[in-house]
């Protein structure tokens, strides 16, 4: 039997109570109950990581601890990007990773009344990592009319703490967060973007899950990659089946995997006879959209050509790498928005631009290559002075 006193009252617990100062370094989730009020629960089943890591995720763990023990204040880690693509493995490897070095983590699930005040209370280092932030915190309570992520600006700034903690915010949508969180490095100092897996990536996944008979079929993996979106639940998904004997076009057509909004943002370039080229900046295009595409060709902010194509007849599509080219033979039509002169004896009294449209139109058309655009950068991009 122990009494524990509260003030002036006691209460009766059996002999498994213990009583410490800080919490031990483990895994624990807040719990609320309206009546009982607030608790930390030790999870029955820690973080695991029983899979290879890809990409630079181990690299970038190392930086938060590293960084963290060098601060003598709150440090914030932003982890945002589409559903799938690594943030809660990244955010489960930074959480074994603490609890290594003796750092509790403490997992926040739901958006409670008084949360912030009862985290400020757990005066201690821990990492304290709200998953899927955008969707617990919804960026206002309409009900309420309250924005439920202001009201943990002042325990991520840490002024009234006096142990120094570790925040951890995963999002899949990074509009939906206060304009106080985001561009703050004082609150959140680091921001990882995680994107979808690119070709190499996808290549060393599915060398892994894959066996070896199978690998035939990794390049048309890698090429419907370059057209749709795949996260790493997706190619999961397609080396499980295919690990039970599909090959992978019977497996991706058996999936939860839909042409719901196969669009992407292409360069699209037209590769001229005399070697010139001019190149098309994102255009949306569903490269399995059996309707014609048009694509127009500028010089000077004047249309000099517009081609059409179908996507999705693949069979006139050549791959070389993540490009895929149309030779102009196979070009559903070629509109091109100026004449030849009739009269050469006037060559020389035309405009620079008119002469140059001219040179494009004699020349030809020799290919249109195809090719995802890059995706823009959240951060700043440098180049040599």
């Amino acid at each position: 039997m122990k009494l524990v006193s509260f003030g002036n009252t006691f209460h009766l617990y059996n002999d498994d109570v213990k009583t410490y100062d800080t919490l031990p370094a483990d895994y624990y989730r807040v719990e609320y109950e309206q009546m009982a009020g607030y608790s930390i629960k030790k999870m029955d089943h820690p973080f695991q990581v029983n899979e290879p890591v890809y990409g630079v995720s181990q690299a970038k763990v190392d930086k938060v601890l590293h960084c963290y023990s060098l601060i003598n204040r709150n440090l914030g880690v932003l982890l945002s990007g589409d559903k799938g693509i690594g943030k809660s493995m990244f955010a489960k490897l930074l959480a074994i990773a603490c609890v290594k070095q003796g750092i509790p983590v403490i997992s926040i699930t739901q958006n409670t009344p008084g949360l912030a005040t009862f985290l400020e209370d757990l005066n201690q280092e821990a990492m304290f990592l709200f998953d899927e932030f955008d969707k617990t915190f919804g960026y206002r309570d309409e009900d309420k009319n309250v924005d439920a992520q202001s009201s943990l600006l002042t325990l991520f700034d840490g002024t009234s703490a006096v142990s120094k903690r570790l925040f951890v915010v995963t999002c899949n949508d990074l509009y939906n967060l206060n304009d106080f969180l985001v561009n703050r490095p004082g609150r959140f100092h680091y921001h990882f973007r995680f994107d979808y897996p690119n070709s190499e990536e996808i290549r060393a996944y599915m060398h892994d899950k894959l066996d070896q008979s199978a690998w035939d079929q990794i390049d048309e993996i890698v090429s419907f990659a370059e057209k749709v979106n795949l996260n790493y639940d997706c190619l999961r998904s397609i080396a499980f089946e295919m690990s039970l004997g599909s090959r992978f076009i019977e497996a991706i057509r058996d999936l939860n995997i839909i042409a719901e909004d196969s669009y992407n943002d292409y360069d699209v370039t037209a590769v001229f006879n005399n070697g010139e080229t001019i190149t098309t900046k994102k255009q949306r295009i569903n490269m399995y959209d059996e309707d014609h595409v048009n694509i127009y060709f500028y010089i000077n902010g004047r249309c000099l050509v517009d081609v059409q194509f179908t996507p999705s007849q693949e069979d006139y599509l050549s791959r070389v790498g993540g490009t895929y080219v149309i030779k102009s033979s196979d070009l559903d039509e070629v509109d091109w928005h100026i004449n030849l002169p009739n009269d050469e004896e006037e060559e020389e009294s035309k405009p620079d631009w008119l002469k140059a449209m001219l040179s494009f139109r004699k020349s030809g058309i020799k290919e249109i290559s195809i090719r995802r655009s890059k995706r823009t950068s959240l951060h700043y991009n440098f180049h040599s002075f």
